[in-house]
């Protein structure tokens, strides 16, 4: 690449493009009580998985292919060579059996160098040898202070954080931190900070004043920027979950912006600060780290290369399971079709699959189907005496309705009441306080709540489905549930006995628990959408709407909600 004199207005145009695009590519991540297994490299779907896997290998040491050992260990047990054959060919891969068996068991040649942001260069030193990484501080650094940010915005003297405060937070905070000085052992760190720009925008056009004198690709610019979002990921998932719940309410923020210009800030503050210190006049931590601009490309393609062959690999592998799979489905036994005396309909999650197999070998009369564990019902539930509502469905939608049971006025006082308490005792800073002071009558509570968890639904109360604060009419009701009918596939053909299963879990003082309920239903459990469903088409108002529709239900039919608990594989009627 030719490093050459530019325009510093247009260098900072290319570094506020290499931003834009490093943001887009962060995957958003949500919160414990709606747990939503994402893939980390989703927004990266639109470029060859092979370009993705060189670049994060090259820029971060990220490995999207498993060692060599693995394959080499397949290969004695399930990878064949006409598995091996049959990928070559599909990657056209030049490359013979017996040459890509040889790739594994050669060593792997010199390694190649990695990216290293200016922390990482520092600490190559032999003077820092017995120090602690420049790497680690500003990592924890940034992760403590996002965790105050968004956890505790009143102590950061914010009612409502927005997306221009971060970075402004971040540089109040630092400047007035002494800790850092005397934790690295380096004096006027506290100066450097104050000297760091006020607005995110004057700190981009600062970084680009720093490098004006090189010009470097965009593409690399941009690897470079995500790069260090890949520090601090969990934070920089945190903040695109922020930006896509915006999104849904056709609105926009610049958290990860704030986010990227708190790491662009450590970096120059670094190089600033160790500059000022070298007695060299090339300024070595300068060229260290333009240089790495200037080789990425030839980086990109030395690991582009080595992976090619791991590639043939991954899919001899993939095949070899292919091959298997299909061999069981195609010798699979063909029962008779009967008519059918029981229907179920479970979610499609893969922990529903063994009940299934099981229930369909017990007759052959009894059909389950697949769904979407929220049963395309688009609803946040709101419990009884409580504003806040949960969102049952999948996270990458917006709930359009709002199902509540209906309660008298004494009922929905004491569900208040219990709420509150509720609010109170699972709080981190009062829970003790809440145990110690009710002392030995806590106990009874806290003993029943270790065997069962709290159910937040009534048997008994019907349901009330809710738009804009009022009631949906019927139609608008009928015209969801047919659709609903149609996808599930159970259209025109009932048995007497529909069972709708959803699916859930049941665990006690476990942060992680809404992953084990149902992905589909926004980490919640689907009990609320099966109880809901089967209310709607049980309804007789509802099915003469479904008739004229032409989605006739028999008369006798019958639709069941039920619940699959993942933990003991037992199912329960509701």
């Amino acid at each position: 690449m030719n490093i050459k004199a530019i325009n510093k207005s247009t260098d900072t145009n290319a570094l506020n493009r290499a931003i834009e695009n490093a943001c887009a590519r962060v995957s958003p991540s949500w919160p414990l009580d709606q747990s939503i297994a994402v893939n980390p490299w989703w927004n990266w779907r639109d470029v060859h998985i092979t370009d993705v896997s060189a670049k994060l290998k090259a820029t971060s040491n990220v490995d999207l292919l498993m060692p060599k050992s693995y394959y080499l260990e397949s290969f004695a047990t399930q990878i064949k060579p006409h598995h091996l054959i049959l990928a070559k060919n599909e990657l056209a891969n030049q490359s013979s059996v017996q040459a890509l068996i040889e790739f594994l068991r050669q060593d792997d040649p010199n390694p190649i160098p990695q990216w290293m942001h200016m922390g990482e260069l520092i600490d190559l030193a032999p003077s820092r040898s017995h120090k602690m990484p420049w790497h680690d501080e500003v990592v924890h650094q940034v992760s403590q202070f996002c965790a105050l940010y968004f956890a505790y915005p009143d102590q950061m003297e914010l009612n409502h954080y927005d997306d221009k405060d971060l970075y402004r937070c971040w540089r109040e905070v630092i400047i007035n931190d002494k800790g850092i000085s005397i934790l690295m052992d380096e004096s006027s760190f506290n100066e450097q900070f104050a000297a760091l720009p006020h607005t995110v925008d004057s700190l981009i056009a600062t970084f680009s004043e720093e490098f004006s004198a090189y010009v470097f690709s965009n593409d690399a610019l941009s690897e470079y920027i995500y790069s260090l979002l890949l520090d601090v990921y969990g934070w920089a998932s945190w903040i695109a979950y922020q930006n896509w719940q915006a999104q849904l309410n056709g609105e926009s923020n610049q958290l990860l912006k704030q986010l990227v210009a708190i790491r662009m800030a450590w970096e120059l503050m670094l190089l600033r600060h160790y500059s000022a210190k070298s007695d060299k006049p090339d300024n070595t931590l300068n060229v260290l780290f333009v240089k790495q601009f200037e080789v990425f490309y030839h980086s990109k393609m030395i690991w582009t290369e080595y992976q090619c062959k791991l590639w043939v690999w991954q899919r001899a592998l993939e095949y070899s399971y292919q091959e298997d799979l299909q061999r069981k489905l195609v010798s699979g036994a063909q029962s008779p079709i009967k008519e059918p005396i029981l229907q179920a309909i479970f979610c499609i999650d893969v922990r529903s699959e063994p009940i299934r197999r099981a229930l369909e070998s017990e007759d052959a009369s009894i059909q389950t189907y697949g769904y979407a564990g929220f049963f395309g019902l688009p609803i946040a539930y709101g419990e009884v005496g409580s504003s806040e509502l949960t969102p049952q469905l999948p996270g990458l939608l917006k709930p359009s309705l709002v199902v509540k049971q209906r309660s008298s006025n004494e009922k929905r006082s004491i569900f208040k009441i219990k709420h509150s308490w509720r609010n109170v005792a699972d709080s981190s800073p009062s829970s003790f306080g809440f145990v110690e002071s009710l002392g030995i009558f806590k106990l009874a509570s806290l003993f029943g709540s270790s065997k069962t968890r709290y159910s937040k639904v009534s048997d008994d109360k019907p349901w009330q489905v809710l738009k804009d604060n009022s009631l949906i009419s019927i139609t608008e009701v009928a015209s969801i549930v047919s659709g609903i009918i149609r996808s599930i596939g159970i259209a025109k053909k009932f048995s007497k006995y529909v069972l709708l299963i959803g699916h859930g879990s049941c665990s006690s003082n476990n942060p992680q628990a809404s992953s084990l309920d149902c992905g589909a239903c926004g980490g919640q459990s689907g009990e609320v959408n099966v109880r809901v469903l089967s209310q709607l088409l049980n309804d007789k108002a509802i099915r003469n709407e479904l008739n004229s529709l032409g989605e006739e239900i028999p008369e006798e039919t019958v639709f069941i909600a039920a619940l699959h608990n993942t933990t003991t594989d037992e199912i329960r009627v509701l």
